[in-house]
């Protein structure tokens, strides 16, 4: 989620500066810094409303990994074996000090 909130905030900075150059004169009125906020603010609201759906499906997955103990974020779902014997081939990769 965050890098979704990562990259809209690079469109509206993009979006600032494109206005400041193209239309100098004509944007000072939109470009102030509580337009900033208000654009920045419902965006991330708006991203965080989109993409909470998706957040039960996603958990931490304890593993080891060269000796140290990991935590990684992953979606739950492609750990069960209903996709295709996936979570058998998973947990091998996962435990492999060799895997990226």
């Amino acid at each position: 989620m965050t890098a979704y909130i990562s990259v809209y905030t690079l469109v509206l900075m993009s979006l600032d500066r494109y206005l400041a150059v193209v239309h100098p004169i004509q944007s000072l009125t939109l470009r102030t810094q509580r337009n900033a906020m208000i654009a920045v603010v419902t965006a991330t609201i708006a991203i965080c409303l989109l993409n909470s759906p998706a957040l039960p499906d996603y958990g931490l997955l304890r593993h080891q990994f060269g000796g140290e103990a990991r935590v990684a974020c992953i979606n739950m779902r492609l750990l069960t074996d209903d996709n295709y014997g996936f979570a058998s081939r998973t947990s091998v990769a996962v435990n492999s000090p060799h895997s990226y």
